[in-house]
């Protein structure tokens, strides 16, 4: 974001560093709220709920967008969705899988977010210089917006591969 804040929003890149430090801190509310959440709901349910919001906070705000404005809203909305995707992804892991197979299916989650932080940074650089020439993040967004929109599409699948009915605590 600090890059983005100097290029794109003509602001400081202090200020950049200011909007992660935000996001950060609303990822502890979200973890808070959706840990409280979780037994009332169901961990699959916030899981998949966060993950839809924090593909509606990227392509709804973000992708459409450049404005300082929409940049804090962004922070806000990102931050508390993807708070609440951490604390619950291990509720949910023992939740799925049961809690004898909770260590190895953590190993394999932990992994997992090695893999996913492959897919993240690298390709979104990548555009960034390539498409964008360090100027247009456009393509980098996109791509950013597309990972919680297919992480949901698993999720879907797996939420309703479990149970078919929506008002199920699950």
């Amino acid at each position: 974001m600090p890059s983005y804040s100097v290029v794109v929003l003509h602001k400081s890149e202090s200020w950049g560093s200011n909007m992660d430090t935000l996001m950060n801190g609303l990822s502890v509310v979200g973890r808070l709220a959706v840990g409280m959440l979780a037994d009332i709901t169901g961990p699959l349910n916030l899981l998949v709920a966060n993950t839809a919001l924090a593909a509606f906070g990227l392509l709804v705000f973000w992708v459409p967008f450049d404005t300082v404005g929409t940049l804090i809203t962004v922070t806000l909305v990102f931050g508390f969705a993807i708070g609440g995707i951490v604390s619950v992804i291990p509720v949910v892991a023992a939740h799925v899988f049961g809690l004898a197979r909770l260590p190895s299916i953590m190993g394999l989650l932990f992994i997992s977010y090695f893999v996913g932080g492959l897919l993240g940074v690298p390709p979104m650089s990548a555009l960034l210089d390539g498409v964008g020439h360090r100027t247009d993040y456009t393509s980098s967004i996109w791509y950013m917006a597309m990972l919680p929109v297919c992480s949901l599409l698993f999720l879907l699948a797996m939420r309703f591969t479990i149970s078919r009915k929506l008002r199920v605590k699950v």
